[in-house]
């Protein structure tokens, strides 16, 4: 039995030929629109497997999946949240729309280093008790610009207390606490020899 002409030649066409040309047909505006709909971590899926939502076309300035970030990223974010989020220089726009989806999270303590931590009974809330030994207590939130703010409750005896910002690190992730920390976690006060560990990291 003899197949029709037309799906005679569909079969001989690559599949990525005729979704391109499905896509051709529907226009930027169209599928900027639709590539909208998701969220920072699917549109950088998005783009990542399809060249033609990825990379920026004949006298396009973004990508697709860019252009639709930067056009929720204008359509949802406050005045006080764009004043918190200045834009890295070699940042790109769903970089910029994945930071305001993180802050909108709650402020939470990812990384307790160290020792003298009473139970954890609430993500943005810590306690510590022991006595004589060096602990931090790490949030995954990075403070780009505007004010940012935090309760303090210290009922300590005389002993010193060190608060204070720092950049970017992982204490954890490929740290030898004994060999590069000597056993005290104390980024605060930690001697030269060992300002590798904090080394600024994009996230």
């Amino acid at each position: 039995m003899m197949q029709p002409p037309n799906n005679k030649r569909a079969r001989l066409l690559p599949s990525g030929t005729m979704r391109n040309a499905a896509l051709d047909a529907l226009g930027n505006d169209l599928l900027i629109r639709c590539a909208s709909y998701l969220d920072a971590d699917g549109l950088a899926q998005l783009g990542r497997t399809s060249a033609r939502f990825g990379i920026p076309q004949d006298g396009q300035q973004r990508s697709l999946v860019n252009e639709a970030s930067n056009h929720q990223f204008r359509q949802s974010a406050t005045e006080d949240e764009r004043s918190r989020l200045p834009k890295y220089g070699d940042e790109s726009d769903i970089g910029l729309y994945r930071a305001l989806g993180l802050l909108r999270q709650p402020l939470r303590f990812d990384e307790l280093v160290g020792n003298g931590f009473g139970p954890q009974e609430r993500p943005a809330s810590v306690t510590h008790t022991g006595r004589d030994s060096w602990s931090t207590a790490m949030s995954g939130h990075v403070m780009r610009g505007g004010r940012h703010s935090v309760e303090y409750t210290i009922t300590n005896d005389g002993r010193d207390v060190c608060l204070g910002v720092i950049r970017p690190v992982s204490l954890t992730n490929g740290i030898d606490l004994r060999g590069e920390w000597v056993g005290q976690v104390n980024p605060v006060g930690v001697p030269a020899s060992y300002c590798t560990n904090l080394q600024y990291q994009r996230n």
